[in-house]
């Protein structure tokens, strides 16, 4: 959602239902994702965003002049990658070995 602006992801796209698992991992604390936009030149730009979870939509928001804002006006391919954080296994540390 951009300022006064409403983007329609359920025009020409199929909308995606989350599991019960995806929609846990989505609510859990906040999480940053990194969405990337297409630019008019056909290159990608990725930014950093907070969202919420809205039933099955992903809301976030954006300035109205924004690069990001102007790409989805222009180009309604997007992709959000939303990393889990929760280390899985314990911490390596690689260094140099003494002299």
């Amino acid at each position: 959602m951009m300022q006064g602006d409403i983007f329609s992801t359920k025009e020409g796209i199929d909308m995606h239902t989350f599991t019960d698992e995806q929609r846990a991992f989505l609510l859990h604390g906040t999480r940053t994702g990194k969405l990337a936009t297409v630019r008019k030149d056909g290159r990608p730009h990725v930014v950093p965003v907070w969202f919420i979870l809205d039933g099955d939509t992903i809301v976030f928001t954006t300035g109205e002049h924004s690069v990001k804002a102007a790409n989805i006006r222009r180009d309604s391919r997007i992709c959000l990658c939303v990393d889990d954080e929760t280390p899985r296994t314990p911490t390596s540390w690689l260094r140099e070995p003494p002299p």
